[in-house]
């Protein structure tokens, strides 16, 4: 059982990092003036959608989601362990 509520925790950990991490862009963000580049990643099951308006922002979704998927399938192994 102690496994499984330090799975929970760690991902508890990465939406609140995750969640602090675009606050803080955001508060960065408005300081700067000139043209928003967004890049990001809808998984629906196995089926990505990328959206984006700049080629260095999507790869950076990429490079980001495909962690993030890594980091899911590790949770879970150990949660299974």
């Amino acid at each position: 059982m102690a496994q499984a509520e330090a799975v929970l925790l760690a991902s508890m950990m990465l939406v609140i990092v995750g969640t602090l991490l675009i606050v803080i862009d955001m508060v960065m963000s408005a300081r700067r003036e000139g043209e928003a580049r967004v890049g990001g990643v809808i998984l629906i099951g196995p089926i990505p959608i990328i959206i984006g308006n700049d080629k260095s922002m999507i790869k950076w979704a990429i490079v980001l989601t495909i962690i993030a998927v890594m980091a899911f399938i590790l949770m879970a192994v150990v949660a299974k362990l």
